[in-house]
């Protein structure tokens, strides 16, 4: 299996990638150069998850940030050393990212 990114003990392969990865092939770098500094979270759905039906427990990494005029992902800390008049011109960007804890296949949702 071709690992694409580890975020603490989670390992996140290319083969349990639930969607189309080549749809997200912009995102993938920005969580692989944060991984190091990201943390995760457990979380429960309000129904079981559609990957296996098995459970509705997840893992959920979120990584808070913006993408300028030019489409330049920008974190949050990166922002706020911005002067107020280069932060009028970004626009919320949130990567979230999922894993099953059962079955262990994963998506990335993008807050806009």
């Amino acid at each position: 299996m071709k690992k694409i990114f580890e975020i603490k003990d989670l390992v996140f392969y290319k083969e349990d990638f639930l969607d189309n990865i080549e749809d997200y092939e912009d995102i993938i770098p920005i969580i692989q150069e944060l991984s190091l500094d990201l943390n995760y979270e457990e979380i429960e759905t309000v129904g079981n998850n559609d990957c296996c039906n098995k459970t509705n427990k997840n893992y959920i990494v979120e990584i808070q940030g913006f993408v300028d005029e030019e489409d330049n992902f920008i974190t949050k800390d990166e922002a706020e050393n911005l002067t107020e008049e280069d932060r009028t011109f970004l626009s919320l960007f949130v990567i979230r990212v999922y894993k099953c804890k059962q079955c262990n296949k994963w998506i990335i949702d993008i807050l806009e």
